[in-house]
C-alpha cells in the first residue's frame, strides 16, 4: 500500500514536471512569435514623453558652427511647422555635418532626431554643445528589440510615423532623410508641391541594378517587368505634406509582405513598389518624382570620373545635373563630391562629422 502510494505521488510529480516545462516553453515561443509577428507590440515610452512635451526649439542661433559655403536657394518659410526629421541607430557619423548644412542653408525650421539610446549618449556626450547651438531637438526613443534592430530600414519609418501622429506641433510639410551622408546646399522646401509626397530618384533604372532588381524580385516577382524599365526611387529622401506621407506610410505597413519580409529585401523595394504599381493612384494620393538632375539627388551612379557641376554661388551637382541641388544624398559616394564638403563644411574638430569609407557597414 505505502509502495503504490509513492508511484502515485512520483507519477503526480512527473505529470507535474512534465506540464509546468510544457507551459513555460509555450509561453516563451507565444512571446518569441509577438516579437516576430509584431515588430511594433513594444513600450513606446518616448511617445508618451513625446505627447506630453510642449514645443520644440527651432529657428536660428548665431552660436550654430555653420560651414563656408552660401545657399543657392533660400525661402521664408513657417519655420515652426516645417520638419526635418532623421532617424539615427547607433552610429552617428556625418549627422553633425548635415546639421551644419541644414543650418547654413538658412533653413531654420524644425530638426529632429530620433536616436537610440546608444546614439543618444553619443550625441550627449560628444555633440551636445553643437545640437544646443543650432538648435536640434533630439528624442530619446529608448533601447530597440532585437527584432526592431534586424529590420533597421523598415524600423524607421515606424518611429516616424509615430512621432508625426504623436506630436504636440502639427507639421505641415516634412523632409525625411539619412543622417550620415545627405548634404543641404539650399531649401528643399522651395520645390514643395501641396498635398504631395515627392520622391528623388537615382541615374539608372532598375533593371540596370542588380541589387534593386534582386530585392523586387524577392518579394514582388510578378511585378517585376511591369516596373523594370523606370528609374530607381530611393527611399533616402523623401518628403511632402505631413499628412500624405501619414497616408503612404500606413499603405506601406498594409502590404502583407512588409512583415513577411521583415529583415531584407529593404524598404526601396517597397517604396518601388507602391510607386510603379499604381498602388498610389490607387488609394488617391498625390505624387511626384523628382528627376535625378533636379532639386533633390541621390548619387548613386552618377558618373565618378566626370567634373562636378558648380552653379553660381559655388554649390555642387553631378556631371549631368540642370542645377546644383538643395538636398543631396549619398554625396561621400563621389570622391570629388565627397572632397568638396569636407573642404566646405570642414569639421573643425567635431568628432562623427564624417563616414571615411562611404562603403561601410552604416546605419542611415
Amino acid at each position: 500500500m505505502h509502495n503504490k502510494h509513492n508511484r502515485n505521488k512520483a507519477r503526480y510529480n512527473y505529470l507535474y514536471g512534465f506540464f509546468f516545462i510544457v507551459t513555460f516553453l509555450l509561453i516563451i515561443s507565444i512571446r518569441s512569435y509577438l516579437k516576430s509577428s509584431f515588430p511594433f507590440s513594444w513600450n513606446k515610452n518616448w511617445i508618451y514623453s513625446l505627447k506630453n512635451r510642449r514645443e520644440f526649439i527651432f529657428g536660428k542661433n548665431e552660436k550654430c558652427n555653420l560651414c563656408q559655403f552660401s545657399p543657392s536657394i533660400v525661402e521664408n518659410g513657417e519655420f515652426n511647422t516645417d520638419l526635418i526629421i532623421t532617424v539615427v541607430i547607433g552610429d552617428v557619423h556625418g549627422l553633425p555635418t548635415m546639421i551644419r548644412s541644414l543650418r547654413t542653408s538658412k533653413i531654420y525650421s524644425t530638426c529632429v532626431i530620433l536616436a537610440d539610446s546608444y546614439a543618444y549618449k553619443t550625441i550627449r556626450s560628444s555633440l551636445k554643445k553643437l545640437f544646443e547651438n543650432c538648435n536640434i531637438n533630439v528624442i530619446n526613443i529608448g533601447d530597440l528589440t532585437e527584432q526592431q534592430k534586424k529590420g533597421l530600414y523598415k524600423t524607421r519609418w515606424h518611429l516616424i510615423s509615430d512621432f508625426l501622429k504623436n506630436s504636440p506641433t502639427r507639421f505641415s510639410r516634412v523632409i525625411m532623410t539619412d543622417a550620415y551622408d545627405s548634404f543641404f546646399q539650399g531649401n528643399p522646401f522651395h520645390y514643395m508641391k501641396i498635398n504631395t509626397i515627392m520622391f528623388s530618384t537615382e541615374t539608372i533604372s532598375i533593371k540596370s541594378c542588380p541589387h534593386n532588381s534582386e530585392w523586387i524580385k524577392a518579394v514582388f516577382p510578378n511585378h517585376y517587368q511591369k516596373m523594370m524599365e523606370n528609374p530607381i526611387i530611393c527611399s533616402g529622401p523623401i518628403m511632402g505634406s505631413a499628412e500624405v506621407i501619414i497616408k503612404t506610410l500606413e499603405l506601406l505597413f498594409s502590404i502583407p509582405e512588409w512583415n513577411s519580409f521583415w529583415i531584407s529585401p529593404p524598404d526601396q523595394a517597397f517604396i518601388n513598389y507602391i510607386v510603379y504599381t499604381g498602388l498610389l493612384d490607387k488609394h488617391n494620393i498625390k505624387y511626384d518624382i523628382v528627376p535625378n538632375n533636379g532639386f533633390m539627388t541621390t548619387v548613386g551612379y552618377c558618373d565618378r570620373k566626370a567634373d562636378l557641376l558648380y552653379d553660381n554661388s559655388g554649390n555642387i551637382g553631378c556631371n549631368h545635373s540642370k542645377i546644383a541641388p538643395s538636398l543631396i544624398h549619398q554625396y561621400i559616394r563621389q570622391r570629388k563630391m565627397r572632397d568638396h564638403v569636407k573642404k566646405v563644411c570642414n569639421d573643425s574638430g567635431i568628432m562623427w562629422s564624417f563616414k571615411e569609407n562611404p562603403y561601410s557597414k552604416s546605419q542611415f
